[in-house]
């Protein structure tokens, strides 16, 4: 079974099936306990000790998935473009099929996510306005 498979299981065994209540309970949105479920993103390890807190899971198992679940060595790009149940999240958080569809845009995407994480929400807001206002002028 699948981190993402353990969570959600562990999370209903649990009566924790309010999935807002639950991500507040854990500190986070409820679009990032999705993407955990879905395993489009991984929980960092004071998330995966509030998780086994929460769940009853055995933490040093949790981070034993955890890390299996990250990917290592070169992936094929079919291995890059997310799974149908990926894909509900991500258009459900309004990422367009165009950007995760394509490997390249994906990964250049997600690498740029990973860089923007530095910045604030309003020098991202900034950025993203004038980036949209490029594309405007282009078309």
């Amino acid at each position: 079974m699948t981190l993402g498979q353990q969570i959600a299981k562990a999370r209903r065994r649990a009566g924790l099936t309010d999935d807002e209540q639950f991500a507040a309970q854990m500190g986070i949105t409820v679009a990032t306990l999705h993407a955990w479920e879905a395993e489009i993103e991984v929980p960092s390890d004071e998330h995966l000790q509030r998780l086994a807190t929460a769940t009853g899971l055995d933490a040093t198992a949790l981070t034993h998935l955890a890390r299996a679940a990250v990917p290592s060595g070169i992936c094929s790009p079919v291995d890059l473009v997310p799974s149908s149940a990926q894909a509900d999240v991500l258009e459900q958080v309004g990422l367009p099929g165009e950007l995760w569809r394509d490997a390249d845009r994906w990964v250049a995407f997600l690498r740029l996510t990973r860089s923007a994480s530095s910045l604030s929400a309003q020098e991202i807001s900034l950025l993203a306005d004038r980036a949209e206002a490029c594309l405007l002028d282009n078309d």
